[in-house]
């Protein structure tokens, strides 16, 4: 194997993504840079968005975060470098690696802070139910206000033994309801007088895809 093909092979198995342009045009890309955005519904080719997206770069190896939104939905979050390539002919070198995992994680650690934030101020809670796997995930806000210890595991018999005997009947008739027909509701119950002598619960109910989840928001 001569060491240009060795180097090619190399550049087709490693896991960032290698682009080549020269003149506006793709003259080379290795497979890690194929599967950024054909998987995505788009190609290098033609003109495609994500070349269009790499235009105007600094050339000098600096590392920029370019945000692409993909013609299938979606936004892909890139880290790239961009280098001219030494020769007699203008060619750019794009390294290209996909942090759009990352991004996502932190936007929902973002966003739960901020959720969380607003319902020690309100003194709210929320909880999400996941009706197939008889899961009930409480945020810790409502947990506290409960009374119960953190971390906690909890599922609808536990949310259940929360209530008033009286308005159990009331509960169990909406959320019934709100299951068969996915509509949003909301309710009124009581929660346990030693953690106090009236708790007002408002929620809504909606399918999504074939998943259906309770959420319901949580004052005092």
């Amino acid at each position: 194997m001569s060491g240009q093909t060795m180097a090619e092979d190399v550049a087709q198995r490693v896991s960032v993504g290698l682009v080549v342009v020269q003149y506006g045009t793709v003259r080379w890309r290795n497979e890690a840079a194929r599967l950024l955005v054909e998987p995505y519904g788009d190609t290098w080719t033609d003109g495609g968005s994500p070349l269009e997206l790499l235009r105007g770069m600094r050339r000098d190896g600096w590392r920029d975060t370019l945000c692409w939104p993909s013609p299938a939905g979606g936004t892909r979050w890139w880290q790239v470098t961009c280098q001219a390539l030494d020769g007699t002919d203008p060619a750019v070198l794009y390294e290209i690696t996909d942090e759009t995992a990352r991004y996502d994680h932190d936007a929902e650690s973002r966003n739960r802070w901020r959720l969380s934030r607003l319902e020690a101020l309100s003194g709210m809670g929320t909880w999400d139910w996941n009706i197939p796997a008889r899961r009930v995930e409480w945020s810790d806000a409502l947990v506290r206000l409960f009374g119960l210890a953190e971390g906690a595991e909890l599922d609808y018999e536990t949310y259940r033994s929360l209530l008033h005997p009286e308005d159990v009947p009331l509960v169990e008739t909406t959320l019934a309801e709100a299951l068969r027909t996915g509509k949003p509701f909301t309710y009124t119950h009581r929660g346990p007088l030693h953690v106090a002598d009236l708790r007002v619960l408002w929620g809504g109910v909606h399918r999504r895809r074939r998943r259906a989840d309770a959420h319901a928001g949580h004052r005092t």
